[in-house]
């Protein structure tokens, strides 16, 4: 797990979550999730949620012999999608497609084109501090900080509720957060959860109200989703605008919806 603070004077940035592109499968659409990179504006950011190549192993659910590209041609091509777009990069974890080569043979792609590009990484869980605005100094009490919980994801749940279920197993990890933002389902989605807090700094409680998303998969109706009957991917992705004006804070979530 690795904790980062970014300080943004902007009023206003959007960050955009992207994973399970999938690059290497014949049915990944990743150029639509480049797109999105290269028509980035000045104040919109990226996290990346894992599983950005396919890597089918001889033991994995995906068939090795029905690959677009080969694993070395996939992690080049993952290079240079992160390389066009490094300094808007806030992090990218690993996901299970990536793990696959890791438990193999000790080699976790992403880690190595990451360290080389200098990009924030982790293979499990990315913690990011964003403070938005020009008062968004330390320890400034007009400060407008938004506490983010980056995690790809786990499930074998078939149902859109057990998806949700299983992926909102993060907030057990770390249970304060704004936002959490995960992957891996294919089912996108956006949760918003509240309770209540105990305030033992003013010795009050207060109403905390946090957001789970999903991001959606830049990949359509591949051979073995089709074989084992699962359900074809909705395509919706989603912009988070963190806003540094006002007495509290506000995350907007826009809703992108692909057809």
């Amino acid at each position: 797990m690795i904790e980062k603070f970014y300080h943004f004077k902007d009023d206003e940035i959007y960050l955009i979550p992207l994973g399970d592109l999938h690059i290497g499968e014949k049915a990944s659409f990743f150029e639509k999730a480049l797109k999105i990179l290269d028509n980035a504006k000045e104040n919109e950011y990226f996290v990346m949620v894992g599983d950005l190549i396919d890597n089918a192993l001889s033991d994995s659910i995906g068939d090795t012999h029905n690959q677009a590209l080969s694993i070395e041609e996939q992690v080049n091509v993952v290079r240079r999608f992160l390389e066009r777009s490094k300094d808007k990069i806030l992090g990218v974890i690993s996901g299970n497609h990536e793990y696959r080569t890791a438990k193999l043979a000790g080699i976790e792609p992403l880690k190595v084109i990451c360290d080389s590009l200098g990009i924030l990484y982790d293979e499990n869980l990315l913690v990011l501090e964003i403070a938005v605005g020009n008062n968004a100094s330390y320890g400034s009490a007009r400060r407008m900080q938004y506490n983010i919980v980056v995690g790809h994801g786990y499930s074998s749940a078939r149902t859109i509720g057990g998806k949700i279920n299983a992926n909102a197993r993060i907030m057990d990890i770390i249970n304060n957060a704004d936002i959490y933002i995960t992957g891996h389902t294919h089912q996108p989605s956006v949760v918003f959860n509240a309770n209540y807090e105990i305030d033992k700094r003013n010795k009050n409680v207060k109403l905390y109200q946090n957001a789970l998303i999903t991001t959606t998969a830049f990949v359509g109706y591949a051979k073995y989703a089709e074989r084992k009957f699962y359900p074809p991917n909705a395509f919706v992705n989603v912009k988070i605008k963190l806003v540094g004006k006002g007495q509290d804070k506000k995350a907007e979530i826009i809703h992108e919806i692909y057809f």
